[in-house]
């Protein structure tokens, strides 16, 4: 059986796709510190589908730092968090493994790949317009309310060029943000209206990722440094956040993708790609573009990508 993908950690969350933005300019302190964190799964009862056991085998963990209080963890069927509802100032981390292919034909060292599904409803700090950051195993997007517009945040990404000055660890940074055009409405307390979902390719050899929103692509083959397959959120809101359903595998859970390069199998076979092993970056000579290019231009929106 194989071992679960090596390094790697997570964050999330978004909302309604529209325009498109630029550079922010203003550059965010963010500083996750757990060295004094406590696991919440054995503060907690069974909720109300005896779904959470605080006495079980768990594969995975939820750890807060002082400061973040969690009401409720869903614990499924994989004795994984899948299911974590929080506030406060403050870090949280939701340890989960990594779901195993059926296939054994590569070493865990080749295996680069891995996908990471949720959902969220992302508290935002309406009144100092701090950014929440989420940590999705490397690759980091924020989210803050808009200035001047009630009732609306934004969706964050962090600017490459950045990267470079970024430990692998999550020390003390200055990071940079680029705003992506997606907007979300919230409510009064500054959560979220409506559950957004992401999905992210990321790939630790290649050090980028793919970012999907609510099933169809919207970034790809931006830069991250990959760590631990972890959750990892900053909290800066004393209202309620979420995070749901959370999932994290080899296999892509969008559509049947066998070489797990983030295009259809059923696409790869029209163009002439090979759906056998990850050449979404080699140029088909009859087109002059890669399978992944044309396959962003087969969607009928292209997505939209930060300048540089």
């Amino acid at each position: 059986m194989k071992k679960p993908f090596p390094s790697v950690r997570l964050s999330l969350a978004i909302g309604f796709l529209v325009g498109q933005g630029l550079a922010s300019g203003a550059e965010s302190s963010v500083s996750f510190d757990l060295s004094r964190s406590a696991d919440v799964r054995t503060q907690l009862v069974d909720d109300a589908n005896g779904r959470f056991d605080k006495e079980g085998d768990f594969k995975g963990s939820v750890l807060v730092s002082e400061g973040i209080s969690v009401t409720k963890v869903n614990i499924w069927g994989d004795l994984a968090p899948h299911a974590v509802y929080f506030s406060g100032l403050g870090d949280l981390m939701i340890q989960r493994p990594v779901e195993s292919s059926e296939t054994v034909d590569e070493s865990p060292s080749e295996k680069s790949v891995v996908f990471i599904q949720f959902r969220t409803k992302p508290a935002l700090d309406l009144k100092n317009n701090a950014a929440t950051v989420f940590d999705v195993a490397g690759a980091k997007v924020a989210f803050r309310s808009v200035p001047d517009l009630e009732s609306t945040g934004e969706l964050l990404i962090q600017k490459a060029q950045d990267l470079e000055a970024v430990e692998p660890e999550p020390t003390e940074s200055r990071i940079e943000w680029l705003k992506t055009g997606v907007f979300f409405a919230v409510n009064r307390s500054g959560q979220a209206e409506v559950s957004q979902t992401f999905t992210f390719r990321l790939d630790s050899l290649e050090g980028s990722f793919d970012l999907w929103y609510f099933g169809r692509l919207f970034l790809s083959d931006r830069s991250y440094l990959p760590r631990e397959s972890d959750i990892l959120v900053r909290s800066v809101s004393e209202h309620q956040g979420q995070i749901t359903e959370v999932r994290a595998t080899e296999t892509n859970p969008l559509f049947l993708d066998k070489d797990s390069d983030g295009i259809p199998d059923q696409f790869e076979e029209m163009v002439g790609s090979s759906s056998d092993f990850d050449d979404r970056a080699l140029v088909l000579s009859e087109f002059g573009r890669t399978s992944l290019e044309l396959y962003k231009l087969s969607l009928r929106r292209k997505p939209f990508e930060p300048t540089p």
